[in-house]
């Protein structure tokens, strides 16, 4: 049974950086993929030390924020 936690962080400016930074830490892992401008969002995923890991950001529906990171963490299933 597959554990899985996201994480959601909202902020005014742009998640570059948040987003650079998943990028360097998946890049080369098994199953990396970067995808953009899929219906306006983009994001990197990749398994890294038994987890998929998923960064996905996205324009906010928020009217107090400019966009939105969601984080998704999936414990593999053996």
């Amino acid at each position: 049974n597959g554990e899985d936690v996201s994480i959601l962080y909202w902020s005014n400016s742009s998640p570059g950086s948040l987003y650079n930074t998943y990028y360097s830490y998946l890049q080369g892992s098994e199953d990396f993929f970067n995808y953009e401008n899929i219906e306006g969002m983009y994001g990197v995923t990749g398994k890294k030390h038994g987890y998929n890991v998923a960064i996905t950001i996205m324009d906010s529906l928020s009217p107090l924020f400019k966009t939105e990171a969601a984080i998704s963490l999936q414990r593999d299933e053996y």
